[in-house]
């Protein structure tokens, strides 16, 4: 893959409830372009399993589509989105 960022677009229907709404797509959503993948699904599916929803009768995303990362060797960690990147998402939101 290249070192640009995927689009981490929507997973189920927009606008089913119950909706999971996350800040930005990790590291792993960046790489598959799906959201919930990484750690953050993980914890996600504990939840649901908790209060009894299956994961298939939500929708997913997150505010803004693309992982802001900082490069540190082979790590991308996690940055902060800037302020008109929240700009652009409020549309979605």
């Amino acid at each position: 893959m290249s070192g640009q960022p995927r689009r981490c677009s929507v997973k189920g229907e927009l606008g089913r409830l119950p909706h999971a709404l996350g800040e930005q797509p990790g590291d792993i959503e960046d790489r598959t372009g799906h959201p919930f993948v990484g750690p953050a699904g993980k914890l996600l599916n504990e939840a649901l399993e908790v209060v009894g929803l299956d994961r298939r009768s939500i929708s997913v995303t997150n505010a803004v589509k693309h992982f802001k990362r900082e490069p540190r060797g082979k790590l991308r960690l996690h940055k902060n989105p800037q302020l008109e990147k929240w700009r652009t998402a409020v549309h979605r939101l």
